[in-house]
């Protein structure tokens, strides 16, 4: 099942630790929505690019 198995998920996964209070807080996106999934939630995305570290805020998307 390689190949085109995950060629249309689109995931977020939370890469800072769970434990204790940290002083990052970094969500992971990839896939073929990560953009837009990205710009209804982050406040500050203007013109994001790939592979780039961006300081944004989350927000919720209503």
């Amino acid at each position: 099942m390689a190949g085109n198995y995950f060629s249309t998920d689109t995931i977020a996964a939370v890469a800072t630790s769970l434990a204790g209070d940290a002083g990052v807080g970094i969500i992971r996106l990839s896939g073929p929505r990560a953009l837009e999934t990205a710009l209804l939630v982050a406040r500050g995305l203007d013109d994001p690019q790939p592979r780039y570290l961006l300081r944004i805020e989350v927000v919720h998307p209503d």
